[in-house]
């Protein structure tokens, strides 16, 4: 399948979706939108021509629907960008571009605000990192071109959205390009030594867009002797794609191979650790794959054996099945596009896929799309199923789509989940993470769910009873109240709720912990954010 007709698919979803409705001769006639752009009318069978990838759609084609379907800024010209990134992880430019040249005065404007304490826009990210894309030798100091890679990923973790995807391609555009190895890998040891760190994944994961030797050196490392489990399994990410790019020296594989073989064998790991280690291995040595998955099937590991011969946790019922739940929830406005190719490989991969980037990528573009919210609708159906089945691993599965498409009516379920003292803290502390990317919640219940979560923080400190159940508890494993805390903490840091935070913060309950350093360091995170980066604040 070509990107031409993915992205034709894209606008084309778009305007079927918009309500009120939008007609073909309605993106033809064109107009001016806010910004003073016009644009010129267009013939219906020219729009058809775009909708059928029979011709090419430009920058300014695409922007035409975005402005004429209400859509925010970016929200159609990102999920080209997503799908492009899809295929070809490392890349310093936007698929879609003006012709007329930016002027450089512009570009260094963006920079000095990506440099000040201004707030940047995802726009504004989206700009300035394609500008930059296009020059092979910027005129930027490496402290400054670091700044901006660490402000970028600091964002990253507060946006939610369009906002966030846009920062998210941004990221992958700087941290691509041929100047940034050393930097990257810098960036990614100061994030490993700090004490204080709380979000690995955005940091960790950019080891992916380069084989600079340090940065293979990282990879190694973690691979060996990992800061903790979130490390680890960013690392194990980051292998899977470049083993996949045919990025990795041949020496370094054979010492990835026996790291990955063992933990995919070591019971005592977080599944998602296990999952990001089958995932390697399917990737760099096939043959030893399907020797493995023989050995797993016996030792009931199936999860990480389907992984190893067919890149799924789930099997093809269960994904049959899920893919049913997608259709029945699907709304008259997207019916009739479900048998589409272009959807049909999204949500295959979304829902089966455990390879990070493939399905990273996937979810983006549906999180931007508006088949997306039926996704989402399904797989909150799917959680209830495995939490009433007890199925820890499925509802994680669950909550790993959710967390991208997660929608308002999902809150309270949510919340519940997350303040369920019987279930494993990872799980708990996973529902809270997904409340946090919940963006139009109802205030009230918003307000009343934020102190429950606070009081959820107060019974983590004075100490859950032990869960024969808990996932991946072992000698070194995060402790339960450190994991319940950063996902709450998460939680109440999305919705700007920094005066609840700061009243825990304070507490003897906190001080006097026996992981008192590390739980402070969580709060300290949040509260420390500098005011351009940091959420509103939240309604008290």
């Amino acid at each position: 399948m070509s990107l031409k007709r993915e992205a034709a698919w894209v606008v084309r979803s778009a305007r079927r979706a918009a309500r009120p409705a939008v007609s073909m001769a309605a993106v033809g006639r064109g107009g001016v939108d806010p910004d003073g752009v016009g644009y010129a009318p267009h013939h219906t069978s020219t729009v058809k021509r775009w909708e059928e990838a029979a011709s090419d759609l430009t920058y300014w084609n695409v922007r035409r629907y975005e402005f004429l379907l209400g859509l925010p800024h970016g929200q159609l010209t990102c999920a080209v960008d997503h799908l492009a990134r899809w295929r070809q992880p490392v890349r310093q430019q936007a698929v879609l571009r003006p012709p007329e040249a930016r002027p450089v005065a512009e570009t260094l404007e963006l920079l000095e605000k990506a440099l000040s304490t201004e707030r940047m826009t995802g726009a504004d990210w989206d700009l300035l990192t394609d500008d930059l894309g296009r020059m092979p030798h910027p005129l930027v100091r490496d402290r400054d071109w670091e700044a901006m890679l660490r402000r970028l990923v600091a964002e990253c973790v507060v946006n939610l959205d369009v906002e966030y995807l846009l920062r998210d391609e941004a990221a992958a555009r700087l941290a691509g390009h041929p100047r940034s190895g050393q930097i990257v890998a810098r960036f990614v040891r100061s994030v490993i030594d700090d004490p204080g760190s709380q979000f690995f994944n955005d940091t960790l994961t950019l080891l992916q867009f380069t084989d600079e030797p340090q940065a293979l050196g990282i990879l190694a490392e973690q691979l060996r002797e990992p800061a903790n489990d979130h490390a680890l399994r960013a690392c194990l990410f980051a292998l899977t794609t470049l083993a996949r790019g045919r990025r990795l020296p041949p020496q370094y594989l054979r010492d990835v191979v026996p790291s990955a073989l063992r933990l995919v064998r070591d019971t005592s790991l977080p599944y998602r650790v296990q999952r990001g280690a089958a995932n390697v291995i399917r990737s760099v040595a096939s043959d030893v794959g399907v020797q493995l998955a023989t050995a797993l099937s016996l030792e009931d590991q199936r999860a990480a054996a389907s992984i190893l011969l067919s890149g799924r946790a789930v099997d093809r019922d269960t994904l049959a099945r899920m893919k049913r739940g997608v259709r029945a929830h699907m709304d008259a406005g997207v019916a009739d596009t479900w048998d589409e190719p272009e959807l049909q490989l999204l949500v295959d991969t979304a829902l089966g896929s455990t390879d990070e980037h493939d399905r990273g990528m996937a979810l983006s573009v549906l999180m931007l799309v508006p088949q997306g919210h039926w996704v989402g609708r399904a797989q909150a159906q799917q959680l209830r199923e495995a939490l009433a089945a007890d199925d820890d691993v499925a509802a994680l599965e669950t909550l790993a789509v959710l967390s991208w498409l997660v929608q308002s009516e999902d809150a309270p379920l949510l919340v519940d989940l997350a303040l369920d003292p019987t279930r494993p803290a990872a799980l708990a502390a996973e529902a809270a993470t997904v409340l946090g990317n919940i963006t139009d919640r109802d205030a009230g219940q918003a307000v009343d769910a934020d102190r429950r979560l606070a009081l959820g923080i107060f019974t983590a400190l004075r100490g859950i009873p032990d869960d024969t159940r808990r996932l991946g508890a072992r000698t070194g494993a995060t402790p339960d109240a450190v994991l319940r805390v950063h996902g709450f903490a998460y939680a109440l840091g999305m919705r700007g709720r920094f005066d609840l935070m700061a009243g825990i913060r304070n507490s003897p309950l906190l001080t006097d912990h026996e992981y008192g350093a590390e739980l402070a360091g969580i709060l300290d995170y949040w509260l420390d954010l500098p005011e351009h980066i940091r959420p509103p604040a939240g309604e008290p």
